[in-house]
């Protein structure tokens, strides 16, 4: 059971490989490194969520609405959209199936009252400041011939 080395020399087995049947699965003891690899990123540590709204949306809702953002305004409008759809997510999450469809946080009742005229018209106290009156009616000047 033993292996070659670089000489050609075969090395004694182990004493690991002689009571490991054939076959057997063997356990390395490596981790991962501490620090990323040299060239490579390694594994990402954080993973933005995804966005709801991209800054080409944005820039599009925004010449719909004839608004002339600056690329930083874009930016901004952008994270405060997606924060505002990522909340609507969550509220839309929540189960409401056993919740009645309100108008209202409080029960309100209309409130009636008989269709009784109060303050009847008085027609010389309405006519008084009319500069040219009728009887009871106002007089205007004829603008259509």
């Amino acid at each position: 059971m033993g292996g070659a080395t670089e000489l050609g020399r075969a090395r004694p087995a182990a004493k690991t490989d002689r009571l490991r049947p054939p076959g057997a699965f063997t356990r390395t003891h490596s981790r991962p490194p501490a620090t990323p690899p040299i060239g490579g990123l390694g594994p990402p540590c954080y993973t933005p969520p995804p966005v709801k709204i991209s800054q080409d949306q944005v820039r599009h809702v925004a010449l719909l609405a004839r608004l002339a953002l600056t690329p930083g305004e874009e930016v901004a409008l952008t994270t405060e959209l997606d924060g505002i759809l990522q909340f609507m997510d969550q509220l839309n999450a929540v189960d409401t199936t056993a919740v009645e469809p309100t108008a209202h946080i409080v029960a309100v009742a209309t409130p009636w009252r008989e269709d009784v005229v109060t303050n009847a018209p008085e027609t010389d106290a309405l006519l008084a400041n009319a500069p040219a009156r009728d009887d009871d009616l106002f007089l205007v000047p004829k603008i259509i011939d």
